[in-house]
């Protein structure tokens, strides 16, 4: 129904990314599980980092979890 690729540390947990079958897009699947796994983090004394997205839909998607916008640096190196 859903899954999630997340990373962690000794400080935070890090939502990577995720996704679901489309055939149950409204069972709220998603939701739940990043409910779970927020709740898990936080109950282990970890910070969660949805580490955002460039798309509009998904950041207002984490911003009703409590996600805050933080900007961040990206540096990128040609080889060419």
């Amino acid at each position: 129904m859903a899954s999630a690729f997340i990373v962690e540390d000794t400080d935070s947990v890090y939502y990577l990314f995720g996704g679901y079958d489309t055939a149950f897009k409204n069972s709220g699947a998603m939701t739940y599980l990043l409910h779970y796994i927020i709740q898990d983090a936080l109950q282990r004394k970890l910070e969660f980092n949805f580490c955002g997205s460039s798309k509009k839909s998904i950041a207002t998607y984490f911003e009703g979890f409590g996600a805050q916008k933080t900007p961040i640096a990206i540096w990128k190196k040609s080889i060419l």
